[in-house]
């Protein structure tokens, strides 16, 4: 972990009113580790956010990790 990280984290959420953390969630590595870090090591609450675009080639396949993710 980076140094500061921790710190950073906490005053965005501390700062929020309902204490709970917007995450763009795209279903791959960077993105879940941060939704994993929020949840587990931080203990607040996460609300993932998807721009789902038909468009990308990837989509099909982060629609179906989220899902998995989320069984």
């Amino acid at each position: 972990m980076r140094a500061g990280t921790a710190d950073s984290m906490d005053a965005s959420v501390a700062g929020t009113a309902s204490g709970c953390a917007n995450l763009l969630w795209t279903g791959g590595w960077d993105s879940t580790f941060r939704l994993l870090e929020l949840l587990l090591l931080h203990r607040v609450r996460v609300v993932p956010y998807y721009l789902k675009d038909p468009t990308r080639a990837s989509t099909a396949t982060e629609l179906s990790t989220m899902t998995r993710i989320g069984d």
